[in-house]
């Protein structure tokens, strides 16, 4: 295909003949799904090499964005080989594993970018007073508590957008293998796995004031958190602004209007 498009749109610089192209790709020259392609004149020799992937600080932007999907959609290396082999496609990076870093931090830059304009954008729908409202919840890896892994987030009920969130981990992958603590361990939670919600409320909160500049001051959670008793015990914000509890009364509306 791409050699049709060449010799049907492009002449030769150099001796100005048409339909005079090889268009080739040199698979030595794979990395991932970037690879060189080639276009040589039949008649002067001249040519032109060019990968076919932008490249990037850690990589080509093709290989980034294909491991940045699979991961997107729950996908590993493994499931990813026999997606480019049922594509037609080349092998994805042997190094897959190794773009989960960039990838990370490139995604945490934003969600923090993100949930800084979120809080901004609250602060001014609140007419710019600084004590807003919250609505707060809870969730695990796995059900019935016994989940290793924990995320707790939080969003701002002026703007329905999240503005904070806390991951909670009793495991590290890294420290299993090796049977001794690593340098960047990823266990940040040590307790019952019900206790995640207590805990990433407390966090949360805690640094709200030196993060955003702004106070949760009235909290909407489930009826049987802990996280707001844990809030209200810290009196993290003093006596002065002290943690309200909202009622969530949707769903006995709901129930008048069914009655």
């Amino acid at each position: 295909m791409l050699n049709d498009i060449f010799n049907n749109i492009a002449k030769c610089r150099y001796c100005d003949k048409s339909y005079c192209f090889d268009v080739a790709e040199n698979k030595s020259s794979r990395k991932g799904l970037a690879t060189s392609v080639s276009a040589t004149c039949k008649y002067c020799g001249s040519g032109h090499t060019s990968m076919t992937s932008n490249t990037v600080s850690d990589g080509y932007e093709v290989n980034i964005r294909f491991v940045y999907g699979m991961r997107c959609i729950g996908i590993g290396k493994s499931a990813a080989q026999i997606f480019c082999a049922l594509m037609n496609l080349p092998p994805p990076p042997a190094k897959f594993e190794r773009l989960y870093t960039p990838i990370f931090k490139a995604l945490e830059t934003v969600s923090s970018r993100s949930m800084v304009n979120s809080v901004n954008e609250a602060v001014i729908e609140n007419e710019h007073n600084k004590s807003i409202a919250i609505s707060l919840d809870g969730t695990w890896q796995k059900r019935g508590h016994t989940s290793k892994n924990g995320v707790v987030t939080a969003t701002s009920l002026d703007n329905g957008k999240v503005i904070d969130f806390e991951c909670l981990s009793k495991y590290c992958f890294e420290c299993k293998s090796t049977n001794k603590t690593c340098d960047n361990c990823q266990v940040n939670y040590h307790g019952f796995s019900a206790g995640m919600e207590s805990e990433g409320a407390l966090r949360i909160f805690s640094r709200s004031l030196p993060n955003y500049n702004v106070r949760y001051v009235q909290y909407l959670g489930d009826g049987d958190s802990k996280g707001l008793l844990r809030v209200q015990e810290s009196s993290i914000y003093g006596d002065e602004f002290p943690v309200e509890k909202l009622e969530c009364i949707g769903p006995v509306q709901r129930g008048w209007e069914q009655d």
